[in-house]
């Protein structure tokens, strides 16, 4: 089986494997799966409990149909070929329409921005994530806090089911200064960590900040203004029901809308993308891309023995000796009335010279093998 699946990346076809916790079986499944192993490797009890995480495989395996496309700007990310790409997640500014019901304002130093907290931004989940949530994604926002929401506990975005359970939600709690992710459990009720610190409190002040969580199998870490927080482990959680609501920027006790200003709001369903993200967007962070280019195109081949050429000029940048300053010398007379000559508008004359001019040395090319 393992030799049967070797080849089968190379048709673009990603392959799970599931069995139960043992040594040479796991190095068997590990051989199976496609990369990353941690992605696509599932330990059971035994064969009857893979019924059990059917859903996880379908999540995993049918990633692209899960997740639409979203365009982002090629600055978004440290390493980018420039222009704009496509990529797999959810614009939540765009599937809610912010912008078009609460219009947008610009700043001078820093892109366009909306200002919540008017009335709530809620939309059905079904139609801002039809088939669930991938197993394992980035969540990244862009916002700045106003001066009556600071000291706030709210979600800025909860998922909850038809009987207002909530699902998953990212909880900036301003009293006790921390960040907090919360999710429904495969084994318990909800799963949840919490990011408390320095750096953590800096985000509650009232400058713009990105907060970006990678969210992983085994643990999620936080990400604030592009720098790696804190990693936290969790227990392992199940996916969302779409039977209810999706909603930003609400406060924990009573679902009233907070007062804040919201540049970006995105979920990618590739959880590296916490990490790869830069700050341009934002004034005070680092804005560091590394822009990828084509290479150069090679040199053209020398001429050949056979080719009408007899000799060829190569300019090199130089400091030229002073002398004599000769105009540089048409070609020979066997290769007067060739193409190259008539295009570079050369009349028939003596063999080939060096010239000297003030910018450039011209230098005589190699010579072809004298025909018999």
């Amino acid at each position: 089986m393992p030799a049967a699946c070797s080849g089968c990346c190379c048709y673009g076809v990603r392959t799970a494997a599931a069995g139960p916790r043992e040594q040479a079986l796991k190095e068997e499944l590990e051989e199976i799966a496609s990369e990353p192993k941690s992605a696509h490797v599932f330990h059971v009890s035994d064969f009857d409990a893979i019924d059990k995480i059917r859903g996880k495989l379908r999540r995993r395996l049918c990633e692209n149909v899960l997740c639409p496309s979203v365009r982002v700007e090629g600055h978004r990310f440290k390493h980018t070929n420039g222009g704009t790409r496509e990529i797999t997640g959810f614009d939540l500014m765009n599937l809610f329409r912010v912008k078009d019901v609460l219009g947008q304002r610009e700043d001078g130093a820093q892109s366009s921005y909306v200002r919540m907290g008017s009335f709530p931004v809620v939309q059905r989940t079904e139609d801002v994530f039809p088939q669930g949530l991938p197993d394992e994604y980035a969540f990244v926002t862009t916002f700045r806090f106003r001066k009556s929401s600071r000291k706030e506990d709210w979600y800025i975005w909860q998922v909850i089911d038809q009987y207002g359970i909530p699902q998953v939600s990212i909880r900036l709690d301003g009293e006790n200064k921390a960040v907090e992710y919360n999710a429904v459990g495969a084994m318990k009720d909800a799963v949840r960590v919490v990011f408390r610190g320095t750096r953590v409190n800096d985000l509650f002040d009232r400058d713009w900040h990105k907060l970006a969580l990678s969210i992983q199998a085994q643990n999620v870490s936080l990400y604030i203004d592009c720098a790696l927080v804190q990693t936290l482990p969790i227990e392992e959680r199940e996916n969302i029901d779409i039977q209810g609501k999706t909603v930003i920027g609400k406060r924990l006790y009573d679902s009233v809308p907070i007062d804040f200003d919201l540049q970006r709001i995105v979920i990618y369903c590739d959880s590296r993308h916490a990490e790869l993200e830069t700050c341009c967007d934002i004034p005070s962070g680092p804005c560091q891309v590394t822009v990828r280019t084509e290479p150069p195109p090679l040199p053209p081949p020398p001429p050949t023995a056979g080719s009408e050429q007899i000799g060829f000029l190569k300019t090199i940048n130089c400091s030229c000796p002073a002398g004599e300053k000769v105009p540089p010398a048409a070609p020979s007379q066997s290769s007067a009335g060739s193409p190259r000559a008539e295009r570079a508008g050369w009349p028939a004359g003596p063999a080939m010279e060096v010239g000297i001019s003030h910018h450039a040395c011209v230098l005589p090319g190699p010579e072809a093998p004298r025909r018999p």
